[in-house]
């Protein structure tokens, strides 16, 4: 016999986002959320993605219901925090490209953020890491 759930897990499908609407989880008769338990990637920690969180993932911040979680919240934090630094990374070289690929500590750092994300299961920067590679290798070689 199934436990009673708290209201708070009671599935509202009419707040899903557009695309959940149109999948075929929609029509399930499923009336509440129910944890789901999962390892994190990165650090093989046991955790569980519970009702509560599913609502909001769901329900508040519209991701898409099939979605699930792969990294525990310490691993998620950290690779916002790396993802986010990445970005400002980005920015920088878009803005300021000829002046950094000259700039071998800038260049030596975005590859060291970019060879993290494997790690968090994430494909993010494989062809700059590549790039850098090649742009450090020609201004060392140039270095007298």
């Amino acid at each position: 016999m199934k436990k009673n759930l708290p209201v708070n897990n009671q599935i509202d499908r009419e707040q899903w986002s557009e695309s959940s609407k149109r999948s075929y989880v929609y029509h399930y008769q499923r009336q509440h959320y129910e944890d789901i338990p999962y390892v994190c990637r990165r650090c093989r920690k046991a955790c569980v993605f519970t009702g509560a969180d599913q609502k909001i993932a769901f329900e508040i911040k519209k991701q898409y219901i099939s979605q699930r979680r792969t990294l525990c919240g310490d691993c998620h934090a950290a690779f916002v925090a790396l993802r986010d630094l990445h970005r400002a990374m980005e920015l920088k070289w878009a803005a300021q490209k000829v002046a950094l690929s000259r700039d071998l500590a800038f260049m030596e750092a975005w590859r060291n953020v970019l060879v993290l994300f494997p790690e968090f299961g994430s494909r993010i920067g494989g062809n700059m890491t590549k790039r850098l590679a090649v742009l450090i290798g020609e201004v060392t070689a140039s270095t007298p």
